[in-house]
């Protein structure tokens, strides 16, 4: 028996042979290749609400770029205008009716909207960089992916010890070693580069995302000033029998052209490149 043993051991060309066969190779790399993706869908898994804050805040980006666009259209028209002889020898009622027209055609409450969202988006940064940073979402990272790598390194060590007689059971131990010690260093590799780096982009976001909702709140103060000042500008046309100036036009022109300036911030603010992009 213990000849029969160790002539089954030395017989190194049946063994090479076995390792050489493809089905053999191709059963382990299957079986690695299995595990990996089942790595990466823990890695999807763990960062689908980080995915899905990036999908939201690039939506949001650019449906307020359009909005600003067309609201940035009907302002520009009202600037070019101002210099225009046609409308400076208008009356006082068709400068007003000229300038509502214009200003009905931007959406105000949907900049309100706008200011809902963004709000919102900055809520969740805040509370997805407190998650990812806890202590507890990291050991759960480490011990997933731990656990993953030694089931993969077991299955593929018990795999070769399925060609060597005798040794399945210990190639299935180093091969969980192995396993272990490949995902130590790729959870390692995984925090100190990929995590660091998501965690700081959703910094980076959530600055961008505040200075929107600031230029954002400057925008809605500068139409809110705008409209009071049509207001007195109508007031105003109501009593030029009693001649009093028209000043309050030429105030209403100024807000209108500081509405357009604040609406270009807001753009710039948007239009800054990001780390996510």
């Amino acid at each position: 028996m213990a000849t029969a043993t160790s002539n089954q051991k030395l017989d190194y060309p049946i063994i090479v042979r076995k390792f050489m066969h493809p089905s053999f190779l191709d059963d382990i790399i299957k079986n690695v290749s299995d595990m990996l993706e089942k790595m990466k869908f823990i890695d999807r898994c763990f960062f689908r609400e980080y995915a899905d804050f990036i999908r939201d805040v690039k939506r949001f980006k650019e449906s307020l770029l359009k909005f600003i666009l067309e609201s940035k259209i009907q302002l520009s028209v009202l600037k070019d205008n101002f210099q225009k002889s046609k409308y400076k020898q208008a009356d006082q009622h068709r400068k007003l009716e000229f300038i509502k027209e214009r200003l009905d055609r931007i959406q105000k409450e949907t900049l309100f909207d706008y200011l809902t969202a963004c709000n919102g988006l900055i809520k969740r940064s805040i509370e997805l960089h407190e998650k990812y940073g806890s202590t507890l979402f990291k050991v759960k990272y480490i011990v997933l992916h731990l656990l993953g790598f030694t089931i993969a390194g077991a299955i593929a060590g018990f795999t070769i010890g399925l060609v060597i007689p005798f040794c399945g059971g210990i190639e299935a131990c180093v091969g969980a070693g192995v396993g272990a010690l490949i995902g130590l260093a790729y959870v390692t590799y995984k925090l100190i580069v990929n995590w660091k780096d998501q965690v700081k982009k959703i910094k980076v976001i959530q600055k961008n995302l505040k200075e929107t909702q600031r230029a954002l709140k400057y925008v809605l103060k500068n139409m809110k000033s705008v409209y009071i000042k049509f207001g007195e500008a109508k007031d105003e046309q109501q009593n030029q029998s009693k001649n009093d100036s028209f000043q309050e036009i030429d105030d209403l022109e100024n807000y209108v052209l500081a509405t357009l300036d604040s609406f270009n911030v807001l753009e710039e603010i948007l239009s800054k490149p990001q780390t996510h992009e």
